[in-house]
């Protein structure tokens, strides 16, 4: 797909404030702090987000962030991207299904 150079691989959004929290750290800071055990020792005061834990998630986060032509994109541009074909997969969730399918077609 890359060497064919139609398509944009992922078309991911980055300028919203939730993608690198929900992104970063709901999505792979489980794999680090023990998924809800570690969640609720955050909730109940029992751990605090500067442990080595968090720390390994944020620096795991940066090594993966997304360039900065991602990190300019917004959610609209993002979604037409992919909805117009220019993208092959587009990072989203079950909130896109009701809302999108009339917009799609296969290519």
């Amino acid at each position: 797909m890359k060497a064919d150079g139609r398509y944009v691989p992922l078309a991911m959004s980055g300028s919203e404030s939730w993608v690198s929290s929900e992104l970063g750290f709901q999505n792979i800071g489980p794999n680090y702090w023990k998924g809800e055990d570690g969640r609720l020792a955050l909730i109940g005061g029992r751990s605090v987000l500067t442990t080595r834990p968090t720390s390994r998630c944020s620096r795991s986060w940066r090594a993966g962030a997304p360039s900065a032509k991602v990190a300019s994109r917004d959610y609209a541009a993002t979604n037409e991207l992919f909805t117009s074909g220019k993208a092959a997969f587009y990072v989203a969730g079950s909130w896109e299904i009701a809302p999108s399918p009339a917009r799609w077609t296969l290519a």
